[in-house]
């Protein structure tokens, strides 16, 4: 082997080298980033959930204050709440009906 072809084969042992280095390296990189995505994706959805979970409990208290405030009026309105009630079944009853003749 002569001594050119030695500094190619030294030359190219040592880009191999290199080139396997930085591939170790760049696939340890990428496992820390995919870690660091996945920590920051759990954490989305536990607050997502935490708000989630907020967003039920509030909406709860609203709709049984909502009940507590329709009994109340219907106990001293009752009949303006059967008014309403009539009314409101005239708006679904003419609903109804008009839908049913666009389908014949």
């Amino acid at each position: 082997m002569t001594a050119t072809t030695r500094r190619i084969k030294r030359v190219l042992d040592h880009t191999v080298d290199d080139a396997s280095a930085a591939a170790a390296h760049a696939a340890r990189s990428a496992e820390r980033a995919a870690r660091h995505l996945a920590e920051q994706v759990g954490e989305g959805t536990d607050l997502a959930r935490e708000r989630l979970h907020d967003a039920a409990d509030a909406t709860g208290m609203q709709v049984r204050r909502a009940g507590r405030h329709a009994a109340h009026v219907a106990r001293r309105h009752p009949w303006w709440t059967v008014g309403l009630g009539v009314a409101a079944l005239a708006v679904v009853a003419a609903a109804a009906l008009r839908s049913s003749a666009r389908h014949r």
